[in-house]
């Protein structure tokens, strides 16, 4: 992911792999246009055609349609087909929540307080996390930091509230 490139979309490459086989390559120039689907080395560009289609068709009979209601202010339910651009769009956002997470928590404690919504934090200062975290909790009547926890329950936590 290149966020400098990224314009009115991601501008990224990655490899895409499907049971265990590498398929083809995908990317976008981040201004706005679709992806790009280059084949893997060794395939042929009309196979890798072929491949993209098939591969889109079986995300969208086999994967649930996306919500997209919060982009409309109506009130009413708007979904969309999942599809192999939006899924790799998806994986590229999740990947970049991991990598904010991951900084946040190397400089800062992390803690979601009792009947509130949000994430607060408070700059780490000194050597002793432990004294620092145990006064987070008093203070502030959490049971656990993200700090704490498992990266994949703080990021279900942090993806809520980003």
């Amino acid at each position: 992911h290149s966020k400098s490139l990224s314009e009115e979309t991601p501008a990224y490459t990655a490899q895409i792999w499907v049971d265990g086989v590498y398929l083809c390559n995908v990317s976008n120039h981040g201004q706005g246009g679709c992806d790009c689907y280059s084949p893997a080395k060794g395939h042929a560009y009309n196979t890798c055609n072929e491949e993209v289609a098939a591969l889109d068709a079986r995300i969208k009979a086999t994967m649930p349609p996306v919500d997209c209601s919060d982009i409309y202010s109506d009130g009413e339910k708007h979904e969309m087909e999942q599809s192999l651009e939006l899924l790799c769009h998806t994986m590229l956002g999740d990947i970049e929540i991991e990598k904010d997470l991951k900084r946040a928590l190397k400089s800062k404690f992390l803690f979601v307080k009792p009947g509130k919504t949000g994430i607060y934090q408070v700059k780490k200062i000194g050597p002793d996390d432990g004294e620092m975290v145990r006064r987070i909790k008093e203070r502030h009547g959490c049971a656990l930091t993200l700090n704490e926890m498992p990266l994949s329950d703080a990021l279900a936590i942090y993806r809520g509230a980003a």
